[in-house]
C-alpha cells in the first residue's frame, strides 16, 4: 500500500482512498510518500505430492521429507532466505525510487533497523492444498513482517 501525505494535512490513499492527517510538527517536507514493504515466498509454484496422506499428516511430514528438503531446504530454510532476499530487493527499489525523485528515504518508525539476515523473516511453515485431481500437495511458505517506509519529498521551488 502506498500513501501520500501533503504537509498541510491532506492524505491521499492512492489505492484505497485512506484519509488521515499529518501531525502539525511535521513541516519539513511538502510530500511524504509511505510504502509498505513485505515479502511472502512459496517453495514451489504448485506444491509437492508426497503420497496419499491426510493434510494433518502432510504438515508433520513435510519439513523433513527428502523431496521437500531438496526443493525447500531443511525445514524450509531456503524459502525463508528467498523471502528475505525479496524483502531486501523491494526495500532497495523503494529507496532508489525515492532518491531518484529527490527525496529522503526513511522508515515510519524511526527506531526500525534494517535486518541483517533471513532470521528477520518468519520460519517457513508447511501449507497443504488439493490440486485439481483432488490430491493433496504440500508447500513451504515463509513471510517477512511488513515495514512502512517514508520518502520525504521537498517542496517545489517557486520562481523568483
Amino acid at each position: 500500500m502506498t500513501r501520500v501525505t501533503y504537509s498541510m494535512g491532506l492524505v491521499v490513499g492512492l489505492a484505497l482512498g485512506i484519509t488521515s492527517s499529518v501531525p502539525a510538527a511535521d513541516r519539513s517536507s511538502c510530500w511524504v510518500v509511505e510504502k509498505t514493504i513485505d515479502s511472502n515466498e512459496k517453495c514451489v509454484p504448485t506444491g509437492i505430492y508426497l503420497g496419499n496422506y491426510s493434510p494433518e499428516e502432510l504438515i508433520s511430514l513435510a519439513p523433513l521429507d527428502p523431496r521437500v528438503v531438496r526443493f525447500c531446504g531443511i525445514k524450509g530454510r531456503s524459502v525463508q532466505q528467498r523471502a528475505f532476499a525479496a524483502f531486501l530487493e523491494k526495500m532497495s527499489d523503494a529507496q532508489t525510487d525515492c532518491e531518484k525523485k529527490g527525496g529522503t528515504f526513511g522508515f515510519l518508525k524511526p527506531d526500525f533497523r534494517m535486518p541483517l539476515n533471513e532470521d528477520y523473516c518468519l520460519p517457513a511453515v508447511p501449507q497443504v492444498a488439493a490440486d485439481r485431481l483432488e490430491e493433496y500437495r504440500v508447500n513451504m511458505e515463509a513471510a517477512c513482517p511488513s515495514v512502512v517506509t517514508e520518502c520525504r519529498l521537498p517542496c517545489p521551488k517557486t520562481p523568483s
